[in-house]
């Protein structure tokens, strides 16, 4: 097992060091459409940054009712989530239609998720997810970003991770975000 674990950590090293350095702006904003949020992306060293995101997860269900009638449910999630990324090119990327902050990244990511609002007590254990409230996640993540000269801004991340929370037990889980928005802002 420690060998497994030195060797995982060399092989990340030896990526990070050989590529070249992916060019970072200052600071970068970015509206998301998938989630509905918005996310601060903060340059720390030439290839590490910062990452803040706030938006809400919500979801909106219709559905009838044996007696005839119908009954509909809405949920509101508020969650903040943050990472420290550090930043590797790879030599298959082709820069000429990338911006800044454009690369394949390892981090540490963290998210937190509120207290819901709405009506949480109709929703069906499709949606039951949301109920989740005050949980907070950490994990290793990799991921990639690529924000486009149009201003399109896209981003995956992945990784093992443990949750604790209020309400669930302390467990394992998969932590990463999806992003899909706009770039609003990047000097």
């Amino acid at each position: 097992m420690k060998k497994s674990l030195t060797i995982l950590l060399l092989l990340i090293a030896g990526i990070t060091s050989a590529q070249e350095s992916v060019v970072l702006s200052k600071n970068q904003l970015n509206i998301n459409i998938a989630p509905l949020s918005l996310s601060y992306e903060g340059k720390i060293d030439d290839n590490k940054s910062f990452t803040a995101s706030a938006g809400i997860a919500y979801a909106f269900e219709f559905a009838s009712e044996q007696g005839g009638g119908t009954e509909t449910a809405f949920i509101v999630v508020p969650y903040f989530t943050s990472s420290i990324r550090n930043y590797y090119q790879r030599k298959t990327v082709k820069k000429s239609n990338l911006q800044n902050n454009s690369g394949n990244y390892i981090g540490l990511f963290t998210s937190y998720t509120l207290e819901p609002f709405g009506e949480p007590d109709n929703l069906t254990e499709a949606v039951a997810f949301l109920e989740n409230s005050n949980v907070f996640t950490v994990g290793p993540v990799w991921g990639i970003q690529r924000n486009y000269a149009s201003g399109i801004h896209l981003g995956l991340s992945i990784g093992p991770g443990f949750k604790t929370g209020k309400h669930i037990d302390n467990g394992f889980t998969l932590v990463g975000e999806f992003e899909f928005g706009f770039v609003l802002t990047s000097k």
